[in-house]
C-alpha cells in the first residue's frame, strides 16, 4: 500500500507449470486460448432470425483467436452477412444454420491445439499461400535434430507451429495474378509476423511457386510495378527462399488450420495498391491519348487481346510465368522480366515508364496514328516509347518514316 499498488493474493501463482492469464493458458512450453474462450466459441447459439449485430459478435468472437488457425476459409460463407441488410434481420437458413455449426466445432478444437513460444536461437519456416478467396501463412520452428537439405519438414512432430494468420482478398487482389497473389502473400506475412521476423537470423520461406525464388532470392528490384511494390516491403528482412514441389504430409498438423495450403482451388495496404494502379492507370491514359493525340483505343486493345490467342498466351506465361516450351513466344522472352499484366492487358516497362503491349491486329492502326501530322522518326519514336511497346516495333517505325 505504501506505493498505492493493492495486490491480492490469490492472484498470485508459485511452481505451477500452468496458468491462466488475460484469456490464455500459458503452460510451460506453448500457450492455448482459455477454456472459457473456447466454450464461449462452440456454444454460442444464432438466432433464427439472427441481426447484423449478431453476425458482427460472432466474428468478434471468432477473430480473438486468429492467431492460432487460420479463419477467414472458415468463416467465408459468413462474408456476405457483414453487408448492411436491407430488413432488420440477415438472410439465414437452414444450410448456413448447418455450416455455422460445424464452423463452430472447427474453430474450437483447432484453437484449443494451442502455439508454441517462438524461440530466437531455433531455426524458423514460413509457408505462404495464395487463392482467389484469401491468403494466409504459417511460421513454424524447428524442434528435432535432423539436418536434412531436401526438405525443412523432415520428420513428422519435428515442426511447431508458432503463429499462423489469413485474411480475405480485396476487390483488386482478386484480380492479381498467380505470381503476384503469391508475392503479396510473402509480404503480408512478414508484415504480421514481423515482432518475431524482424532480425530473425535463420529464416527460410518454403513456397511452391518456383518463380518467386528469382524474385525474392535477390535484392534486385523488379520493373513490374507491382511486384516492385511488394518486394520493398521484403527488403527490410533477411530471408532464404526455398521451393518445394507441393506440400508434405509432415506438416499435416499444421496444415490442418489452414484450409488453403491444403489444396488451391481484415485489413489490406491498399494505398499502396492504390499507388501502384495509378502508375499503370497512368500509363493506359498516355497510351490512349499520348502527346499529339490519340494513339490506340483501350476498349479496342481489350477487344482484341480477347481474340488475339498468341496475346491470350503471352498473357497466361506473365501471369503463371511458364515460359517452358513456348517457342511462340519467343520474341518476348529476352525481356519477360520487364513484362507484367493488369486485368486483361499486358504493360512492358523497363528503365522509363509502363508500356502497353498491343495485340497483332492493332499495330498497323497504331503505326498510322504513330505517324499522323507527318511527325519525323525521332517524334515517332519518342510518342511510341511514352505509350506503347511490341517486339520490333522501333524497325517497323522506321520502316514507316521512310
Amino acid at each position: 500500500m505504501e506505493n498505492g499498488v493493492t495486490l491480492r493474493p490469490d492472484k498470485f501463482h508459485f511452481c505451477k507449470r500452468s496458468v491462466t492469464f488475460a484469456g490464455y493458458v500459458l503452460d510451460w512450453e506453448e500457450y492455448q486460448p482459455s477454456k472459457d474462450l473456447v466454450r464461449s466459441i462452440m456454444e454460442f447459439t444464432m438466432p433464427t432470425r439472427p441481426t447484423l449485430t449478431d453476425v458482427r459478435a460472432w466474428f468478434g468472437l471468432v477473430n480473438q483467436v486468429a492467431s492460432f488457425l487460420a479463419v477467414a476459409p472458415i468463416m467465408e460463407p459468413f462474408r456476405e452477412l457483414l453487408k448492411k441488410p436491407v430488413a432488420k434481420s440477415v438472410y439465414w437458413d437452414e444450410q448456413l444454420q448447418a455450416i455455422f455449426s460445424s464452423a463452430k466445432d472447427t474453430i474450437g478444437q483447432l484453437a484449443a491445439a494451442g502455439l508454441r513460444y517462438y524461440d530466437v536461437s531455433r531455426p524458423t519456416a514460413a509457408f505462404t499461400d495464395y487463392s482467389r478467396q484469401g491468403i494466409g501463412f504459417l511460421v513454424m520452428q524447428q524442434y528435432c535434430q535432423c539436418i536434412s537439405q531436401e526438405s525443412l519438414l523432415c520428420c513428422t512432430g519435428g515442426w511447431k507451429l508458432v503463429l499462423c494468420g489469413s485474411r480475405h482478398l480485396t476487390a483488386a487482389e482478386k484480380n492479381y495474378s498467380t505470381l503476384d497473389g503469391e508475392a503479396l502473400a510473402i509480404a503480408w506475412c512478414l508484415k504480421k509476423a514481423h515482432l518475431f521476423l524482424l532480425g530473425c537470423r535463420n529464416l527460410t520461406f518454403i513456397i511452391d511457386h518456383k518463380a518467386l525464388t528469382r524474385i525474392f532470392g535477390d535484392k534486385e528490384l523488379k520493373d513490374n510495378p507491382r511486384i516492385l511494390n511488394l518486394k520493398e516491403r521484403t527488403l527490410m528482412y533477411s530471408f532464404h527462399i526455398k521451393y518445394l514441389k507441393g506440400k508434405t504430409n509432415c506438416a499435416a498438423d499444421a496444415l490442418s488450420r489452414y484450409p488453403m495450403l491444403l489444396g488451391h482451388p481484415e485489413e489490406s495496404d491498399e494505398a499502396d495498391d492504390e499507388l501502384v494502379c495509378a502508375t499503370i492507370a497512368a500509363a493506359a491514359s498516355e497510351a490512349v491519348e499520348g502527346d499529339g493525340g490519340r494513339v490506340v483505343d483501350i476498349q479496342q486493345v481489350e477487344e482484341e487481346a480477347a481474340k488475339d490467342e498468341e496475346y491470350r498466351l503471352l498473357h497466361e506465361c506473365v501471369s503463371n510465368e511458364g515460359w517452358t516450351d513456348r517457342k511462340a513466344l519467343q520474341p518476348y522472352f529476352r525481356m519477360r522480366c520487364h513484362l507484367s499484366c493488369q486485368g486483361n492487358l499486358i504493360l512492358y516497362t523497363n528503365e522509363k515508364q509502363p508500356r502497353l503491349v498491343i495485340p497483332m491486329a492493332l499495330r498497323r492502326t497504331v503505326l498510322t496514328n504513330l505517324h499522323a501530322g507527318h511527325q519525323g522518326r525521332d517524334s515517332m519514336l519518342r510518342r511510341a516509347c511514352q505509350s506503347v511497346y511490341w517486339p520490333g516495333i522501333d524497325a517497323e517505325v522506321e520502316q514507316k518514316r521512310r
